[in-house]
């Protein structure tokens, strides 16, 4: 079932039914591309999935559509890696030699190519263990494009996730580089073309002494993250951030329309067993969610006396 995710009213826009033997992100790919075969016009700008589809060519073939995917993480096949010989933990943060996270310091968003710098810098502590010798520390950048499965407003499933690393830097499950002393990065700022993020030292910015510094600059490390790089790791709205479990939470619209559908229309009291029923009984439940949508509307509105159509809706 495809829902309007932004529609007060939870909306149906493409029932689909498949036989139950069939897995969530096969049956997601043939629908996805149903859906834009036949509403070509439709601008389809962000998708939100859980955590069943957190795979790989899902996060690439949205990238493909200029989709922007919230995908929640799956725990179990996640972890963290690394990207560029940085370790990158599973919140798609870079983190440093001391194991600390990066700072975020901006995003491209052209190429949602993110910078991430030195939190020993940024956070104004000494590190330890200093990744380079520059004032302004060391920087780390992550893509979407090299990894498309942090990028996408997707769950992660946790039996697939694991902080890993990416260009020599830790990146946790959240996507933030991860310094070596374990402290995520501070986000510095992103480019809205690339999407691109930067992310800084987090001792630096924090002003606080970091026991191992990657950087013997003033400024601190700093590192650079992009949704190209890593579309599942990098996402173009930063996994875990206040926006991006905004607009996560509007998944719960699909539940309470199959809810609606099932109980409200009593579509689970059927007993047909034949396909084509269980088809014709959806679409037309489907209208009739879309036809009592239109009537709080124009109750709402105070347009119900005016419209004859609305006048015979109500006289059923």
């Amino acid at each position: 079932m495809v829902t309007a995710s932004d529609s007060p009213y939870d909306l149906p826009i493409y029932p689909r039914l498949y036989r139950a033997s069939k897995h969530d992100s096969v049956l997601f790919v043939s629908t996805f591309h149903e859906l834009k075969h036949w509403y070509s016009d439709w601008k389809i700008s962000e998708v939100i999935l859980d955590s069943a589809l957190d795979a790989f060519p899902i996060y690439e073939m949205l990238e493909h559509y200029d989709v922007s995917a919230i995908i929640d993480l799956n725990p179990r096949r996640s972890k963290q890696f690394q990207h560029k010989q940085m370790d990158i933990n599973l919140k798609g943060v870079p983190v440093c030699p001391i194991g600390r996270e990066m700072i975020h310091w901006g995003l491209n968003q052209k190429t949602y190519r993110r910078k991430w710098r030195c939190p020993a810098v940024c956070g104004k502590w000494e590190c330890p263990n200093p990744c380079s010798d520059s004032d302004y520390g060391r920087t780390f950048y992550t893509a979407t494009k090299d990894n498309p499965r942090l990028s996408a407003i997707i769950d992660l499933n946790p039996r697939r996730s694991k902080q890993f690393q990416h260009k020599q830097m830790d990146i946790n499950l959240k996507g933030v580089p991860v310094c070596p002393i374990g402290r995520e990065m501070i986000h510095w700022g992103l480019n809205q073309k690339t999407y691109r993020r930067k992310w800084r030292c987090p001792a630096v910015c924090g002003k606080w002494e970091c026991p191992n510094p990657c950087s013997d600059s003033d400024y601190g490390r700093t590192f650079y993250t992009a949704t190209k790089d890593n579309p599942r790791l990098f996402p173009r709205i930063k996994r875990d951030s206040k926006e991006w479990r905004k607009r996560y939470s509007l998944r719960t619209g699909v539940e309470r329309c199959i809810k609606r559908q099932k109980v409200d229309y009593r579509l689970e009291d059927s007993r047909g067993r034949s396909s084509r029923h269980w088809n014709i009984r959806t679409y037309i439940i489907g209208m009739c969610q879309h036809a009592d949508a239109w009537i709080k509307e124009a109750k709402k509105n105070n347009f119900v006396a005016t419209n004859p159509i609305i006048q015979s809706f109500l006289s059923l």
